[in-house]
């Protein structure tokens, strides 16, 4: 998901949007990027400067089958232990970073506030661990062994609590 409104690029969710209708293919939709937002979270008017903005561009998505969930962060809300294969997908893990904590907190209040606007998607963050509904990690495995690989999800498996999703 990139921040449209720090990068002023063209966006073009509605392109992708309209091909994957007709194609019949399922797409995450961004949702506004609340990264920026995050680091003046507490400053006065952010909260509804950013709920305002979201729901403007939801309002106009959302009517689009094919965007199954939304995404509204990038790289943001990862951590040193999010590949760890014991909390993956685990929503009662918590790190002892308090920068982090704070952060997540503040991420789950901006999930909250997509969920009002459309409480039927889920919503997560890419590479944004087990904020959001579905734990995900930007996933490397390319530099461990086969068998590391094969059995990196079975802790998750047996005890993970929220869905997981390799980025």
């Amino acid at each position: 998901p990139n921040s449209f409104d720090r990068r002023s690029m063209y966006e073009c969710t509605q392109w992708f949007a309209d091909r994957a209708d007709k194609k019949g293919l399922p797409i995450t939709g961004v949702a506004i990027n609340v990264n920026d937002y995050i680091r003046k979270w507490d400053q006065p008017g952010v909260k509804a400067q950013y709920q305002k903005r979201m729901r403007e561009d939801l309002k106009r998505y959302r009517n689009n089958p094919s965007i199954v969930m939304w995404c509204n962060s990038g790289n943001f809300f990862g951590h040193k232990e999010d590949q760890n294969p014991r909390v993956i997908g685990r929503r009662d893990w918590e790190t002892d970073n308090a920068y982090a904590r704070r952060n997540a907190k503040r991420g789950e209040e901006a999930i909250a506030m997509i969920k009002l606007a459309d409480p039927t998607r889920p919503v997560f963050t890419h590479q944004g661990g087990n904020v959001g509904d579905v734990n995900t990690v930007n996933n490397y495995l390319n530099l461990i062994q086969t068998q590391e690989v094969e059995e990196w999800l079975s802790e998750w498996s047996e005890n993970g609590n929220m869905p997981f999703f390799a980025v």
